[in-house]
């Protein structure tokens, strides 16, 4: 369990109703991963296709069932909306919504990968339109395995947080900077995502010493940007309903971005800002870059410069 949501720190600095709410998620996220840990070497369970086109596990359904449960129990929740969900859930409550991924990376987890829940909070958001990054005044994500570990932006600032432990993180960290994108859909993207990555993967007299990850889980990824700096791409591409990418805007793209521009970094759909997109659809799509400023700059100016030649 998490206790440092209850330290002097987030008491002075968060409003009691907020500090309250993400309590909620915490006790949600510790029964997911309490969970997980009792069905270590259970069959997998396929529960058909959810409202936008993923494959649902058992592990997707449960952790639907815990995160809402434990929304509407705060009392704090006016509406829900979920990748697991349809249509927005109405919780009752009255001063926040909230976005959900309740298992996020849960094809990767087959194999072993960390799986997560990503969250975002807003304040003012009456309708899906309301679900921009303007309303979001907190995001995180938590990621399972033996210690539960929680991502939290607050406030404009950041924090890793685990067990009894709170480190604020001040900034995108330039490590070993990875680039975390699926090269196997390279045939498939539009020319200007293409060069960027022929550039920075193909040409080894370009300069650029950036080492190549795929990982399939968003959680994972997004630790990986924060510890070692790089990039984190899903571009869209000519597949069968992958037109405009594939991770979800308002419970994906939004609160990674709102993460990752808190430490500097900068987040993308190639063209325009993450946080300025206005949401048309409970599960609309869009294509994805997080991490250092420069490199989504860089990206966004070959996409530009592909669009001018066409």
């Amino acid at each position: 369990m998490l206790n440092v949501l209850s330290s002097v720190s987030f008491k002075e600095e968060l409003a009691k109703p907020l500090r309250q709410l993400l309590k909620a998620l915490v006790v949600a996220a510790t029964a997911v991963n309490d969970n997980l840990e009792k069905a270590v070497g259970e069959q997998s369970v396929d529960f058909g296709q959810n409202a936008s086109g993923d494959f649902v596990s058992k592990e997707d359904v449960t952790a639907q069932k815990i995160f809402s449960e434990a929304l509407k129990n705060s009392g704090l929740v006016k509406t829900l909306v979920s990748e697991e969900s349809e249509f927005p859930i109405q919780l009752g409550g009255s001063d926040y919504s909230v976005s959900l991924d309740p298992f996020d990376g849960s094809n990767a987890f087959k194999f072993g990968i960390p799986a997560g829940s990503i969250f975002c909070i807003f304040s003012g958001a009456e309708t899906i339109e309301g679900f921009g990054g303007e309303n979001a005044i907190a995001a995180g994500f938590f990621i399972y395995g033996r210690e539960l570990e929680l991502v939290l932006c607050v406030k404009g600032q950041t924090y890793l947080l685990t067990g009894n432990n709170i480190c604020p993180v001040k900034e995108l960290a330039i490590g070993e900077r990875f680039l975390s994108v699926n090269l196997s859909n390279f045939g498939d993207w539009h020319s200007g995502w293409q060069n960027f990555f022929r550039e920075f993967v193909l040409k080894s007299n370009s300069g650029h010493h950036h080492n190549q990850r795929w990982f399939g889980s968003l959680v994972t990824h997004t630790k990986t940007l924060i510890v070692s700096g790089g990039l984190f791409a899903y571009p869209q591409d000519n597949r069968d309903g992958f037109e405009l990418g594939h991770l979800r805007l308002i419970y994906e793209a939004i609160p990674m971005a709102l993460i990752i521009e808190s430490l500097g970094g900068a987040g993308s759909d190639g063209q325009n800002r993450i946080l300025t997109k206005i949401p048309a659809k409970t599960h609309e799509k869009t294509p994805l870059v997080l991490g250092e400023a420069p490199l989504v700059a860089q990206l966004e100016d070959y996409v530009s410069r592909a669009q001018n030649r066409e």
